[in-house]
């Protein structure tokens, strides 16, 4: 099947929803399953906000299949959440889930 730029746009809200699917239920998987401690210690709020990211992200990612899948109707989601969303994932994949790590620049063992 070739695919137009007429049928793109025409699909463009089922794209984006798909999308946002994709991306949320990436992050919240590296983040739960990909993170591995390697003996650092715990920290309270990264542990904290690593569990809310993937709660949260978890849901968004339920409203937007479950919409689809049980209610036959797609969402309507916005491009810049889409956008944020891909952005993040970038992030959580570069990082491999660690959530204190996500956004610091230099790696500390490069740096050594």
């Amino acid at each position: 099947m070739i695919y137009t730029l007429d049928w793109i746009v025409e699909h463009w809200s089922q794209i984006k929803a798909l999308l946002q699917a994709f991306f949320c239920g990436g992050i919240a998987f590296v983040i739960a399953f990909k993170y591995q401690r390697n003996g650092s210690t715990y920290r309270f709020l990264p542990s904290f906000c690593a569990f809310g990211m993937a709660s949260l992200l978890a849901q968004q990612w339920l409203y937007v299949i479950g919409g689809i899948l049980i209610y036959n109707e797609w969402p309507e989601v916005s491009i810049y959440d889409t956008l944020i969303f891909a952005f993040m994932f970038l992030l959580v994949v570069r990082s491999k889930g660690n959530v204190a790590r996500m956004f610091h620049c230099k790696d500390k063992e490069a740096s050594r």
